[in-house]
């Protein structure tokens, strides 16, 4: 049991460690592709092209070193109590002007993401 729970540790360790190497905006796009949202949806909810989000999606496959979509939502299923401790783990980006970050995830969203325009750029 110590051999596992030391083996679970070191892992977790290390996954903390490929998520803090994430950008604000590759942890905002993490968020919403481990929710189940598409690129097209994303992108609509950062206000970026769908080509970007799909940058950002390999960018952060790549550092979280996952083979699949399941095994980046697994990973992320470990990292819990881990992100806690790191800030802006729901992708704040600094308001430079304000000179405060500011949230882009509401608790509650305003709109069923089902409903949304699926646009291009």
């Amino acid at each position: 049991m110590d051999r596992r729970s030391a083996r679970e540790r070191a892992q977790a360790a290390v996954l903390g460690e490929l998520y803090r190497r994430l950008t604000p905006r590759e942890r905002q796009v993490l968020s919403r592709v481990i929710s189940g949202l598409l690129n097209k949806q994303i992108a609509y909810e950062l206000d970026i092209s769908e080509g970007t989000v799909k940058g950002y999606r390999a960018q952060v496959m790549e550092k979280m070193e996952a083979t699949s979509l399941p095994a980046l939502v697994r990973m992320t299923q470990q990292l819990e109590p881990i992100k806690r401790d790191v800030p802006k783990w729901e992708g704040e980006i600094p308001d430079e002007s304000q000179g405060m970050a500011v949230s882009s995830v509401s608790a509650e969203p305003s709109h069923d993401r089902e409903s949304l325009p699926l646009r291009t750029r």
